[in-house]
């Protein structure tokens, strides 16, 4: 079986969610965000490990992260907040007891109709555009899609109202107090027509922890709960742990003499006498080519430097100062290694990317496998 694997330890998603719903406690109930099968943890064991946290909700992105969730025996509610675009996702959402975010009235009937098909009634969060300009009605639009609502005769019920800020992780959270402005109006109308049981919710990891006055009813927590910051602006006010570990094993050590190339193009040339390890993981696990002669791996708790471009299948590091190093040796590539730790904030960085897309980029070609330490 391929030594190289990626380590979910479910455990640290519990204990990430207790601290998250324990910073929020008495104040709003706590969703936990699974989608994109769980920023790349696995969309269920992450959805029973959140829940095991204490999480009130989960978030999906597509409605069949749903009712994958469903058919795994969650029954939580779930809220799926991606537009709906067809008859059978909108059947899938009633079916399943999905929650389903709108914005306009095309999905409104699309839910009334699928509701008609299933006999029972489509509940909805109506989802605000304040800013982020990607998915939402604008205020000045919401009262004609309430009317579209309303024109259902309860086939379609609104049980929440939310937006998404775009710069809760920056220093300058200006914008985002513009945005809350916006979704404030939002909330009084929609709670004025519909109740004041209606669910409001806006804040997800950035403003979670920095703007407690954004809570409202609900937060939306993503990648806290999988143990990292949303950036390196963020107040760092948990104790977060890492819960993705990415492992593999040397498949092979050589010599090189000083002047000999390393890899396609010869991107580097030995400066002298080296070791270099080849390790089984390239582009084609997500490993990305753009970490070539940038990035490190941990080998006996000692960095070793990526050399040469990183291949398909292979990449190649430098072991010269890792002591003895054999075919067999365990190789982190994300995690921790004795004293030593290299995380996905740190490798993101070597790609100028984020931390969720190094998480998500690893391929299913890699096994995952899930723990509970």
């Amino acid at each position: 079986m391929r030594p190289t694997v990626a380590w979910i330890n479910n455990g640290a998603i519990r204990r990430n969610t207790e601290k998250i719903k324990e910073y929020v406690a008495g104040s709003a109930r706590l969703m936990i965000m699974v989608k994109a099968d769980g920023y790349g943890h696995g969309i269920v064991n992450s959805a029973y490990a959140a829940l095991a946290g204490g999480a009130d909700a989960l978030g999906v992105a597509i409605p069949e992260e749903g009712a994958e969730l469903r058919n795994s025996g969650v029954r939580a509610p779930i809220l799926s907040v991606g537009a709906l675009l067809n008859a059978d996702d909108a059947d899938t959402v009633v079916t399943g007891s999905i929650t389903q975010g709108v914005f306009d009235a095309r999905a409104v009937r699309l839910l009334a109709d699928a509701a008609a098909r299933a006999n029972r009634p489509a509940d909805v969060h109506i989802k605000v555009e304040t800013g982020m300009n990607r998915l939402g009605v604008r205020n000045e639009d919401l009262p004609a899609l309430l009317d579209a609502i309303d024109a259902t005769n309860g086939a379609v019920r609104v049980r929440g109202v939310f937006t998404h800020f775009a710069t809760s992780d920056a220093a300058d959270k200006k914008y985002v107090y513009e945005q809350d402005a916006r979704f404030r109006a939002a909330v009084e109308t929609v709670k004025a027509r519909y109740g004041r049981q209606v669910l409001a919710h806006a804040s997800c990891s950035g403003a979670i922890l920095e703007l407690p006055a954004m809570r409202y009813d609900m937060v939306r927590a993503g990648i806290i709960a999988y143990g990292y910051y949303p950036g390196p602006d963020v107040r760092k006010s948990l104790d977060l742990e890492p819960a993705f570990s990415l492992r593999s094993v040397v498949s092979n050590v050589k010599t090189v003499e000083a002047g000999e190339a390393i890899g396609y193009s010869r991107t580097f040339v030995a400066p002298g006498k080296m070791r270099i390890a080849t390790v089984p993981i390239g582009y084609g696990d997500g490993y990305r080519v753009a970490y070539s002669n940038k990035g490190h791996m941990l080998v006996n708790g000692r960095p070793a430097p990526i050399t040469g471009r990183v291949c398909m299948d292979q990449t190649m590091i430098d072991v010269t100062g890792c002591g003895d190093v054999h075919i067999g040796d365990e190789v982190v590539l994300i995690g921790r290694q004795g004293e030593a730790c290299v995380w996905a904030d740190e490798v993101a960085a070597w790609a100028d990317t984020i931390c969720y897309e190094v998480m998500l980029s690893i391929s299913p070609r890699v096994r995952r496998v899930c723990i509970d330490e």
